[in-house]
């Protein structure tokens, strides 16, 4: 069985416990689909159209996984790389209640509580989203360490919009801290090691999180 999980920039495959992460510009779905039986892909890609083969099998969102129990008061408009990342904390971190945050195109932050309850997220851009947002600057970000004042356009672009993302991830955990109890901060996406350093709370990084929801969620639809 192959597992595919589609990203606006990456698409990540496992395929025998192994993990290719290839470019969404150089994926192409007929190299896989000839070689396997079975495949389940997520995919939040809404540039990207599945084919209809009679082999694949698109994961959705549902209102509860188990105990796992959808927050959303309408539970399809939940993305699917959140509900299958939260299906991955439940099962990785049973009577926990946890703050799951995904560093990509965009940044979302999911609540899941001790029972299985989703609490509801938040949803911001990330680092891409926010280098497009003005064309003159957005072919000059540097994705390397910056330092705080840049002595260049391209540095000192760098750092404004990183040192957005870093305040908003640092501010957003003291805000819901206040608000709500947490046992374990996840950390997953492919905009985390680029920070990392950054985060000023203790976490846990689960790197295929999606991946790993979506094989417990195949294995629960059977």
């Amino acid at each position: 069985m192959l597992y595919i999980d589609i990203g606006n920039s990456y698409a990540k495959v496992l395929n025998m416990g192994q993990v290719e992460c290839i470019p969404i510009d150089q994926f192409n779905f007929d190299h896989f689909f000839l070689k396997q039986e079975v495949i389940w892909v997520s995919n939040v890609n809404h540039s990207m159209v599945l084919p209809k083969f009679d082999n694949l099998k698109e994961a959705v969102v549902a209102n509860k996984y188990k105990s796992l129990i959808n927050g959303y008061q309408d539970f399809t408009e939940l993305g699917i790389d959140r509900w299958l990342s939260l299906i991955a904390t439940y099962e990785k971190f049973p009577n926990n209640s946890c703050l799951v945050m995904d560093i990509g195109s965009a940044v979302t932050i999911d609540l899941l509580d001790k029972k299985g309850v989703h609490i509801g997220g938040q949803i911001a851009p990330g680092l891409n989203k926010l280098n497009e947002t003005f064309d003159k600057f957005s072919s000059s970000f540097i994705e390397t360490d910056t330092p705080v004042l840049g002595d260049s356009t391209a540095i000192a672009w760098s750092c404004g919009i990183k040192n957005m993302i870093i305040s908003y991830i640092n501010s957003s955990i003291e805000e819901i801290k206040k608000s709500y109890q947490f046992d374990r901060l996840i950390i997953t996406g492919g905009g985390y090691k680029t920070i990392k350093r950054y985060i000023s709370h203790h976490h846990i990084y689960e790197e295929h999180l999606v991946l790993d929801g979506l094989q417990l969620n195949a294995k629960y639809m059977g």
